[in-house]
């Protein structure tokens, strides 16, 4: 996850210096999305761990 991390941050910022402003957009939306699954897998440990506290 580091890696995909470092590879999103790189592309930013490449295109941020190129004024590539497309090559900017496309690597926030890919962060984004990469932050959304990260947060549904934390999510879904931690109703796992505690599941009386999640009752659905």
């Amino acid at each position: 996850m580091m890696y995909m991390h470092l590879k999103l941050v790189t592309n930013d910022l490449s295109g941020s210096l190129a004024k590539d402003w497309n090559t900017r957009i496309v690597s926030i939306d890919e962060g984004v999305s990469h932050i959304i699954v990260m947060a549904d897998t934390i999510s879904i440990g931690v109703e796992n761990q505690y599941p009386d506290k999640f009752k659905k």
